[in-house]
């Protein structure tokens, strides 16, 4: 399980995740956790382009971010077979989210999982600046238990302000929306409302209570606090719940801008930070 959240406001886009990844048994029970997994990745070095991705952990006997960091070498040109995947200058960020899909979804994911009917979902979200635009953008693609793969798409094209919370969204939506993921069964089996009343009323309820803390004028660095801020609020339910802790680990974050580019915030190293200028 992941928790990884993206915050867009006029200065850029924020990325942040857990850094805990499950191995589950063949009946859904967590069998053991690891605290080191990564979950962002820049795109392609220089450019304002990153991925954040949550669910399933791998494809085959490859690790996402291997998968990952293997398409990036794609986009650099430094695979000599694959001249036509290199990243051209002009490139969107639409363009790059279709090019990772078709490399996830069309040449990974279905040649091993396309002939089994239930699997475990995975969920990636691609971000950053198109040339010569003003704003970031964020497109999904989600490929759900069924095989289906949905996206890229993009969520309030032209929004100068939002927040995306994907992976164990429990403590998230609690805060943010006022109410847990329960709601609509309550409704329906505890108070008796009608089904077709069910989505009127949980959007009734959604427009009173909601407290979104994003708003667009935020700087950059207040997005970066509030994005830290979610993923230690999600780790902290986690751990205090029953169950496995499947939220955890160091907290990765990478900030996009226009002028900067992508930065890392805080991540992961293999040695000594004193050791990495």
């Amino acid at each position: 399980m992941t928790i990884s959240v993206t915050i867009q406001v006029m200065d850029g886009m924020v990325f942040a995740a857990d850094s805990t990844s499950t191995l589950m048994t063949s009946n859904g029970v967590a069998a053991n956790t690891y605290d080191h997994a990564d979950k962002i990745l820049n795109l392609c070095k220089g450019r304002p382009l990153a991925v954040g991705f949550w669910g399933m952990g791998g494809i085959g006997e490859s690790s996402m971010m291997t998968l990952m960091k293997d398409l990036r070498a794609r986009f650099a040109g430094d695979v000599d077979s694959y001249e036509e995947w290199l990243l051209k200058p002009t490139c969107s960020v639409r363009e790059v989210a279709v090019r990772v899909k078709e490399f996830i979804y069309d040449e990974k994911y279905v040649p091993v999982y396309g002939g089994n009917k239930k699997h475990p979902a995975l969920g990636l979200a691609v971000g950053g600046y198109s040339p010569g635009k003003s704003l970031p953008e964020r497109y999904e693609i989600i490929i759900g238990e069924d095989g289906q793969c949905q996206g890229p798409e993009e969520e309030n094209p032209g929004s100068a302000g939002s927040l995306r919370w994907r992976g164990q969204p429990e403590a998230i939506t609690r805060l943010v929306l006022g109410f847990g993921l329960d709601l609509p069964s309550v409704l329906h089996e505890k108070l008796g409302v009608p089904e077709d009343q069910i989505g009127p009323a949980v959007d009734l309820i959604r427009a009173n209570l909601l407290q979104d803390p994003v708003h667009p004028a935020m700087p950059i660095q207040d997005a970066i606090d509030l994005a830290e801020f979610l993923v230690e609020l999600t780790k902290k339910w986690v751990r205090f719940r029953p169950g496995a802790v499947t939220v955890g680990g160091p907290t990765e974050i990478a900030a996009i801008t226009k002028h900067e580019g992508f930065k890392w915030v805080r991540r992961k190293h293999y040695y000594p930070q004193t050791l990495n200028p």
